[in-house]
This record gives C-alpha cells, sequence and structure tokens, in this order.
C-alpha cells in the first residue's frame, strides 16, 4: 500500500471534473486562442498524467520535483 493510493483514486475517480476545471480555467483566462478546448484532447492529456504518476507511483520511485 502506497502513501500515494489516495491520490492515485483520486485523479482516475474524477478525470471528468478535472477536465471541466481545465476547459473552465484557460476559458476564464482567455487561453483558449492557445490550447485546445475540445474534450477529447484534455481527456487525453489528463490521461497521460495520470498514467505517469501511476507508474512513478507503482515503481517506487520518488516523483521528481517540479
Amino acid at each position: 500500500m502506497s502513501k500515494y493510493d489516495d491520490l492515485i483514486k483520486f485523479l482516475f475517480n474524477n478525470k471528468d471534473q478535472i477536465i471541466e476545471k481545465h476547459v473552465e480555467f484557460a476559458q476564464s483566462h482567455n487561453f483558449v486562442k492557445y490550447t485546445a478546448t475540445m474534450e477529447e484532447a484534455w481527456r487525453a492529456s489528463i490521461a497521460g498524467i495520470n498514467d505517469t504518476v501511476r507508474e512513478a507511483v507503482d515503481s517506487r520511485r520518488p516523483i521528481p520535483e517540479h
């Protein structure tokens, strides 16, 4: 059991809400001219980020600082 299990569950159980918040943020700050607003584009991005975090946790390597 990893100390990051709750984070992983949150990320995967709340993908739709995470996507919604990203699109809302981009629209409210007028970033839409620079980024995609199509939900499927964001879904692919969020899925990739979530998978990367899960792989880092599963490999037992420390998550690098951002």
